[in-house]
Parts: C-alpha cells; structure tokens; sequence
C-alpha cells in the first residue's frame, strides 16, 4: 500500500532543493498526491488549487516529478495526472506571514517590521560606492533621493548593463533614508519575486494582502523591472500600484539593464510613468575606476596587493564591478589552493598570461564537465541527468563552483549548461562547495586537480 501523503513529501523535499523559496511557495504549497493501485499499473493524481497551477505544473516541473515518483516509489510504470481539486490551504496567519516578509537568505536579513526594510544588503552604502566617470550623475542623483524622498526625481530610474552597481547605488538610497529616519517603510524586491507573490496571491485568493504590502511602502525598490515584459495581468497590478505610491509622495526607485523607452512588451502607460521622474544610466567603469574598486574591494578582504597586481587586473578586466569582484574571488581562490600568497606569478598563471596553461585555450562547460567527470569517474549524461545521487550531486556542484568561481560564467548559463537547472540550484551548489572546500581537505585536493587539468 501505497503511503500517498509520505511519498509526496518526500519528492516536495527534492523539488524544494531546486528551487527558490518564491518558486515553491507558488506552485507547490497547496498541492497533495493521491495514488491508486486497483488497475493493472499504478496511478497518481496531483492535486492542486486551479487550472493555472494545473498548467504551470505540467509545463515545467511534470517530468522531474515523474522520475522522483519512480526513483521515490519504486514503480517502473504508472500513470501520472495533474488535477485542479480541493487541497489544504496554508494557515491564513502564516501564509500572509510569509508572503509579506519572507525573502531568501542569500542576503543577511534585518529586523523587519512596520517602520523598516526586508532584505536589504546593509554594506550597501553612498559611502562605499565608488565614483568616477561612467557612474557621477547618478550617485549624484541618489544623493539627492536621498534627503528628499518623494518630492525630487521620482521615480528615480537607473539603467545599465549586469553588474555595474545599480542594486549597490538603489539599495544605498534605501540604507540612507532609514538612517536618517528610522520609522520610513522600506520595501525591496525583485521583479521576479513581485511577479511570484502576485501569481501566488492569485493562487491563494489572498490579493488583499499582497497589495496592502507593497502599498503601504514609503519607499519601494523594484530590481530589473525589465522582467515584466509581456507579464500583461503583473503590468496591470504594478501600474496601479505605481499610481497609489506615486499619488501618495512616496519614492520609487528602479533598475533595469536598458533605457525605458527600449523596454519592449510593456504598456506605453508604464513607460511613460517610468520617464516621468529622472532617468539615469551608470556605464562600464574606466581603467582609473576599475583600480580604485579593486583597492576598496581588496581592503575590505584585509589584503595587500601590489600596485603591479591591481593594474594587472585592472586591464585585464574591462567590463563590470561585478566581474571584478569575481576575478579577485578567484585569484584568492588559486592561490589558496596553491598554498601561495597572492604574487604576481599568481595573477599572470590566473588570466593565462605567461606560458601554455588553462586558460591559453577558450574554457567552455563542456570542457569542465569532460575534465570533472574523468576524475570523479562519472559520465557526462549523469552529470547531466537528473539522477540525485549523492556523488553524482557532488560532481554537479564542483562543475557549477569550477564554471563561476574560476571562469565567471553566468548563474543562468551554467544552469542552461548542466541540463536546464535553476540559477538558485547553481547558487546553492557553489556556495556548498565553496563552504565544504574549507574543512574538507580530500575536495580541496580534487578541485585543485581538476582545475589543473583544463
């Protein structure tokens, strides 16, 4: 006899492991399975709240579920059907509860409360946003924001390319007005994660609550606003939204990665509210700019690099803050795990500059994933699979450590690389190397072998 309600949360285990805390709460939290066994083979239901989880569900997650269905219950053939039907709610109190305040932890969280914000980086500061060329009008214009939310430069608009500092300057606006005073709502989120609360809010029939959270915000932030393009039912809630924080005085501030005016697949109402306050852009940094972030990057590390090294990777690196960061993570990396102080023999053998070595060649997945599966004795198709054995997980976190913290590939690539896999299970599986990596003597040696022989 089948165990419906233990099997189900069992595979609810794997998937949650995969995806982020948004993504789950939305499509599975109001789910149950039910199992029949008088046929000849098997079959399951998965029951959910509507037709639009229904098609969510067996869009994207129905072959996943299949095989944790057959790995979990040992069935090798069954049916399996996804069914809109009566399912437990999440308790009124907690649901809202966690719809409103909950975010993931991949930033150190605050106290949050009425009078304060939610998941905002609080290193993120005017102060420690360096200044040159590419950025001056719009760190100017935050300084304006401010100390005069609401009545100069709303909404305030920034634009530009990935990783040039315009979460960094948005949020730095935010850690300013609640400095100055503390008692302001601050709410910041990302256009995905306003986009998932809103399909959630649907789902649970709770799309009180979801506005009354964005809309009692002194001052909202919204990253890559971007991301509504084509989202017709979240530009209609956004706009209104928009309209009742604007009326009442209260800032808005955006990111996006282009102008406006080139956002395709959104309203022209919503353009022009977002051309109505002040519209700035923050472009690649310069060479001089580059080395003064190295240097502040470098002394909040309590390092100590030569100025030969800083202009080594100064013009080495010409396109974001973003990568800077992640060439100086991997430069301390290398030379941990050579067991060296960082030199300049260091940072030449990191960028290929002298002699033939990893990277004299294009370091492309594939390669990572040849090289990894080699020396784990893994193939290439597990890897790749979806099997979630505990070395074959392994092996995955290592190409997915190897791919961004070594060769600065996107979250978003290396997931297309490994199968399709979600950018969060990307980040999770670094990040688990990377905090495995320094206790664990036997993967720091594997790593280290496997990083030599690319």
């Amino acid at each position: 006899m089948i165990d419906s309600k233990k099997l189900w949360n069992e595979i609810l285990r794997d998937i949650k492991s995969d995806l982020s805390p948004a993504n789950f709460r939305t499509w599975f939290s109001s789910t149950k399975l039910e199992s029949e066994e008088d046929n000849e083979k098997p079959s399951f239901k998965i029951i959910v709240l509507n037709n639009f989880v229904k098609e969510q569900i067996q869009a994207r997650y129905l072959d996943q579920i299949r095989e944790l269905l057959e790995a979990r219950s040992g069935e090798n053939s069954f049916d399996l059907l996804v069914e809109v039907g009566e399912v437990e709610l999440p308790k009124p109190e907690d649901s809202i509860k966690e719809r409103v305040f909950s975010e993931p932890d991949t930033v150190k969280e605050m106290k949050i409360g009425w009078g304060s914000a939610s998941n905002l980086n609080p290193n993120f500061s005017l102060e420690k946003f360096v200044v040159g060329n590419s950025n001056n009008l719009a760190f100017a214009a935050a300084q304006a924001v401010t100390q005069s939310p609401g009545s100069v430069y709303n909404p305030f608009f920034i634009y530009g390319g990935v990783g040039v500092g315009k979460t960094h300057l948005m949020q730095a606006v935010a850690n300013g007005i609640l400095e100055k005073d503390p008692g302001v709502t601050v709410i910041y989120t990302t256009c995905e994660k306003f986009t998932n609360e809103f399909i959630e809010s649907i789902s649970s029939r709770n799309s009180k609550g979801f506005r009354e959270k964005f809309r009692r915000a002194d001052v909202l932030l919204i990253d890559d606003i971007q991301f509504l393009s084509g989202k017709e039912s979240t530009q209609e809630e956004f706009f209104h939204t928009f309209n009742e924080l604007y009326g009442g005085g209260k800032q808005i501030i955006m990111t996006s990665d282009r102008h406006p005016s080139s956002l395709g697949k959104i309203e022209d109402r919503l353009v022009s509210r977002f051309l109505g306050g002040l519209t700035v852009d923050i472009s690649n940094p310069d060479f001089e700019m580059r080395v003064a972030i190295i240097n502040q990057k470098i002394k909040a590390k309590n390092l100590s690099l030569t100025p030969e090294i800083v202009d080594i990777i100064a013009s080495k690196v010409d396109k974001n803050t973003r990568e800077l960061q992640g060439v100086l993570t991997g430069i301390i990396s290398l030379a941990s795990l050579s067991g060296q102080e960082i030199n300049v023999d260091i940072v030449k053998k990191f960028f290929g500059i002298q002699g033939e070595n990893k990277h004299s060649r294009p370091v492309t997945p594939r390669r990572i994933i040849s090289v990894v599966g080699q020396k784990t004795k893994i193939s290439t198709g597990d890897i790749l699979g979806k099997n979630r054995q505990k070395e074959l997980v392994l092996a995955r976190q290592i190409v997915m450590y190897l791919l961004r913290e070594e060769y600065k590939f996107s979250l978003v690539s290396i997931g297309d690389s490994l199968g399709g896999r979600d950018h969060t299970t990307v980040m999770h599986g670094v990040d688990k190397i990377k905090t495995d990596i320094k206790s664990n003597i036997n993967l720091r040696e594997l790593i280290l072998e496997i990083n030599n022989s690319v």
